[in-house]
């Protein structure tokens, strides 16, 4: 065997890369239609092998406004590769909008010609690495946020302790300086009688005033020092006007300012910018009353050097400063930077909001449970879900008797085994709703949190009404059912014409034209719904393409539906405008028509006259199929434009695909137009659409 023997074919290519574990897919055109994409890729995009096919924004929508469709154009158009590591993206992951982080490639992958074919798409989900990265660098700065901020707590106490001890020495030393004033005065009464015994003790008393004098300058010398070394920001704001006289450096690197810049001038003089903020009211009222006053988060503003604003979030303190007479001379101000605490739990808010309207824009319903408390809390969404009021006192007791017989029991199981083994829980379950009783499918999802500081163990999760989606299921459960009945139909009397025909080649029959016309009946019919099928795909995929010029509406409709005329049980009538006129695909028009029609004679064969109104409404063309058969209740004609639904007015003798009506509305709709039905029951119906006139 050659070499070239051993070569796989493309098929063997795209299976072996559909196995390999690093998530990777294929895209063609600009809008990243999904050629390819393999097992982990998929479980990336928490999707399975029915978005193949599809445009990257249909089959991942919350893409919509991220920066990634973008990319794909611009690699597709310009051939280019782009590549991203630790990249967010916010996909839907079991029904909630997440953010995952990945490594990713967008390859353009050229011909010969160096014209693009199509993306490769290659992603790897470091999701786990990249939070557990932030939370070990978040835990690692709120542990050292918190020793410093013990660190500078102890350090201002222990300062204001020694502040405390170093005021107590200088009222010492004043009340020793005014018992020595008091002795020089009795010397100097006794100056004639006691000369040198009063000589003596003034010279005594002279180095003790001194030897205080030291000790007090000493003392302010070292308060000077504790102020100035201590790591909370202080500052002594002296008089009425608030005189910079003692600060440290911790306030200055605060204030971004020199020593020289602030000594001895006013506080409003060197940062004006205070002058319409709460600060110097507050100065002016603590000198004033000597009351001390304490706020946590306020905001301040100062002006940048070169133009600007500064915010911070600050912690202050405000306390008087008194003499030996108990008058206030100043103010002491603490004030710590508390903006990084701050914007940080703003942040935590915002992201909380974020999800709070996410959570309700999705029409989720939330619940909580208290694991000690043993309470629940259910919000008003999913008490809506349950048919409850808002205003409902509802009990844990009272929601799981809306559960259905057949998966009560196994959903209380479930959500104890979860709260056991501390696992999540994922089921879908029916419920009947309890004021409306109308029934219902949910999907819940929840998840066991560990108590962690003051909060207490707890049991939340989410709960979608997935009643729709169930429908919709079913809706294409009974559609294959029903193609694959509409198809063995057909296909049955062309394979017994076939083998008839088989028999008696030897031997011509007179019944030979008949086998011919039974098998070409079943091929015209086989053909039929497959077109359907094509049609509806097409749609679907966004193919269904339009060739548009002007024509006129009653031309088509005289030269349209001749089987049914040469049929000959009903007529076709034309009525209103003539010469009207529409700017539309004359042949998809026509496919509307015929489907139309074809629905009045299957679902109305008694009604013997068909009647064909045009009518001219503003710049639109109206054109109406009308007949006069039983009519369509109420209750259906929400769902007749729906893909699968099938009318199925007097039971299964009506065949057909329920594509349709589907297929003629998406026609309609390309082309700017509207379709509707206005019907009564007894008293016929009226198919109409509408097209633009130019």
């Amino acid at each position: 065997m050659s070499p070239s023997d051993y070569l796989l074919s493309n098929e063997q290519l795209i299976e072996v890369l559909s196995l390999t574990n690093t998530a990777t897919a294929i895209h063609v055109t600009e809008d990243a239609i999904i050629q390819l994409a393999n097992d982990a890729m998929l479980q990336i995009w928490n999707k399975d092998s029915s978005v193949i096919g599809k445009t990257l924004e249909d089959a991942l929508p919350e893409l919509k406004g991220q920066p990634f469709i973008e990319m794909f154009k611009r690699v597709w158009n310009e051939g280019i590769t782009i590549s991203g590591t630790d990249t967010p993206a916010d996909l839907i992951v079991n029904g909630k909008l997440q953010t995952l982080y990945f490594d990713f490639e967008y390859r353009a992958i050229k011909n010969a010609e160096g014209n693009t074919i199509c993306i490769l798409h290659t992603a790897t989900d470091i999701t786990d690495r990249f939070l557990g990265k932030q939370a070990i660098e978040r835990a690692i700065e709120k542990e050292e946020a918190l020793q410093r901020e013990q660190a500078l707590n102890e350090e201002l106490a222990a300062a204001n302790e020694e502040l405390g001890a170093a005021n107590e020495e200088l009222n010492a030393i004043n009340d020793e300086l005014q018992e020595t004033q008091n002795t020089l005065n009795n010397l100097n009464n006794e100056l004639e009688e006691r000369i040198f015994d009063r000589t003596l003790k003034l010279f005594t008393s002279q180095e003790n005033l001194e030897k205080l004098n030291k000790e007090l300058h000493d003392s302010e010398t070292k308060l000077d020092q504790i102020l100035s070394q201590l790591p909370a920001p202080v500052v002594v704001l002296e008089g009425p006007n608030q005189v910079i006289t003692t600060t440290n450096d911790s306030l200055l690197s605060f204030w971004d300012k020199t020593r020289e810049q602030v000594m001895g001038k006013p506080m409003l003089e060197v940062f004006p910018e205070l002058t319409n903020q709460r600060f110097p009211a507050l100065w002016k009222h603590v000198f004033e009353t000597g009351e001390v006053i304490t706020n946590r988060e306020t905001q301040v503003i100062f002006n940048r050097p070169n133009g600007g604003k500064r915010l911070f979030y600050v912690d202050y303190y405000y306390q008087p400063l008194k003499d030996t007479e108990g008058n206030t001379t100043a103010v002491l101000a603490t004030v710590i930077d508390v903006t990084d605490k701050v914007l940080s739990r703003q942040r935590v808010e915002e992201a909380e909001n974020k999800l709070r309207m996410a959570i309700e824009s999705s029409e989720l319903g939330t619940w909580y449970y208290d694991v000690e408390k043993r309470e629940y809390v259910f919000s008003d969404r999913l008490k809506q879900i349950f048919g409850f009021y808002p205003e409902d006192e509802v009990t844990n007791e009272l929601a799981t008797q809306q559960i259905t017989d057949e998966y009560r029991d196994e959903v209380v199981r479930l959500v104890n085994e979860a709260i056991t083994n501390n696992t999540n829980y994922q089921v879908e379950y029916a419920i009947t709703g309890f004021h409306d009783k109308q029934l219902r499918w949910i999907r819940a999802t929840g998840k066991l949190y560990p108590a962690h500081g003051v909060h207490p163990a707890n049991f939340s999760g989410i709960v979608m009404d997935i009643t729709d989606l169930k429908v919709e299921e079913q809706r294409k459960d009974d559609f294959i059912s029903i193609a694959s009945h509409e198809l063995k139909t057909p296909t049955t009397a062309l394979k017994a014409s076939l083998q008839l025909l088989d028999r008696m080649k030897e031997k011509p029959s007179p019944i030979f034209p008949k086998l011919i016309e039974q098998a070409n009946r079943s091929m015209d019919k086989i053909t039929g719904l497959i077109d359907e099928l094509l049609n509806s795909t097409r749609t679907t995929e966004g193919q269904l393409h339009l060739n548009k010029a002007t024509f006129t509406i009653a031309d088509m409709l005289n030269s349209c539906c001749n089987h049914v005329r040469m049929a000959g049980k009903h007529k076709l009538i034309l009525q209103g405008d003539e010469h009207l006129q529409v700017f539309a695909d004359e042949h998809r028009i026509d496919q509307v028509v015929v489907n139309l029609v074809n629905n009045a004679v299957k679902y109305a064969p008694d009604s013997i006259e068909i009647y064909f109104i045009v009518e001219k409404l503003g710049d639109m063309a109206k054109i109406s199929v009308k007949d006069t058969g039983p009519g369509i209740s109420a209750d259906k004609i929400p769902h007749l434009f729906t893909r699968y639904y099938r009318a199925d007015y007097a039971g299964s003798q009506y065949s057909g695909l329920g594509l349709g009506l589907y297929i003629s509305s998406e026609i309609i709709k390309r082309h700017g137009g509207q379709i509707g039905v206005d019907t009564e029951l007894g008293k016929g119906s009226t198919f109409w659409f509408t097209l633009p006139l130019k």
